[in-house]
């Protein structure tokens, strides 16, 4: 790998780790308030088959409620992303599902603008 690969990539993760740090401290305890949450829910393989990408009111309708999914400690990833969804929402920020072919995932936006993704109940990192 040439040098000046090495010194883009090594860029991005700077960057990366400074826009971590633009958080506000209440951004971040709010985050790390549904990651406690969610770290107590368990992610159950189970596919639901939609022709095409599912519509929101598929999600809710096909998912268990939030409190059923949080009872149980496990779910699959729209039970989750229900959850997820929930959660946000309750603590202010703006949240919309991500959905794909066979898979719904989270999108999570603080209220100082930071947006992150959640899959299956984990927060795999900033977003669009």
């Amino acid at each position: 790998m040439s040098l000046k690969w090495l010194i883009v990539i090594f860029c991005l993760i700077c960057s990366n780790s400074l826009a971590q740090t633009n958080l506000t401290k209440s951004a971040t305890n709010e985050l790390r308030k549904i990651d406690s949450t969610l770290s107590k829910v368990h992610y159950e393989h189970k596919t639901y088959s939609y022709k095409n990408k599912p519509t929101v009111k598929q999600i809710e309708t096909k998912s268990q409620p939030p409190d059923v999914t949080l009872g149980r400690g496990y779910g699959n990833c729209s039970d989750i992303a229900v959850l997820t969804k929930k959660l946000a929402e309750d603590k202010g920020m703006k949240a919309e599902y991500i959905q794909e072919k066979n898979h719904v995932a989270v999108r999570v936006e603080t209220k100082n603008g930071a947006a992150f993704r959640y899959s299956n109940g984990k927060n795999t990192g900033r977003t669009w």
